[in-house]
């Protein structure tokens, strides 16, 4: 990766930014480095790297009733998607969807007073009452939203990149095809007509309950 591109970030299966997209200004080279033409390039190829990474739907925000370092946070983090997975595929759901059914890109807001906040995207139907009940009572507040609008969704995940904060991807190997979808999740796909349950098939079914 470009040396001018370098920031702090942690990436599963090797992913890192591609920054191909044309970015142009017609200034003197030793201005980049002054800061705010530095931080619009920047913003400019995250943001079109994480719209061509996937399809996102959903727009989350975990908040900490502590203050805590970004790895124990990341690891609060990481047991939330076990859990979301564990919930739609059982215990054993590393089997059949690997790490995660699901996509995200996480990114850490450091708050002034040092507290930090987690903004991330998914792009598959998460089950937005367990999220707020587990976190709620691992960890501190959270927000659950469907995602309205995609280029000022990321532009705002993005911001927080560029102020120097990590960004955490995990892009899904798993291609099948949920079956039972949550309430939500049927409102902006009208053609599914499937009712939400506690749990969920998929297309591909091995023949057995993966619970």
């Amino acid at each position: 990766m470009n040396e001018m591109f370098e920031m702090p970030y942690r990436a599963y299966k090797h992913l890192e930014p591609n920054f191909n997209h044309s970015y142009v200004y017609n200034i003197d080279a030793s201005e980049v480095w002054e800061g705010r033409i530095t931080k619009r390039i920047l913003r400019y190829q995250y943001k079109m790297w994480l719209l061509t990474l996937a399809d996102w739907k959903v727009f989350v925000t975990l908040t900490f009733r502590d203050q805590l370092n970004l790895d124990p946070a990341l690891k609060m983090f990481k047991r939330l998607v076990r859990s979301l997975n564990q919930e739609r595929f059982g215990k054993h759901y590393y089997r059949y969807v690997g790490d995660s059914y699901f996509s995200y890109a996480l990114t850490a807001e450091k708050q002034l007073r040092g507290d930090i906040h987690f903004h991330f995207v998914a792009d598959k139907p998460l089950k937005f009452q367990l999220i707020h009940d587990t976190w709620n009572d691992w960890a501190g507040f959270a927000h659950t939203s469907i995602i309205q609008d995609r280029v000022k969704t990321i532009s705002y995940v993005v911001k927080y990149i560029v102020k120097g904060g990590n960004i955490e991807v995990y892009k899904s190997d798993w291609h099948g095809k949920l079956i039972i979808y949550p309430e939500w999740w049927i409102e902006i796909d009208e053609d599914d007509s499937l009712k939400c349950e506690n749990k969920c098939a998929w297309e591909g079914d091995p023949g057995e309950d993966p619970a």
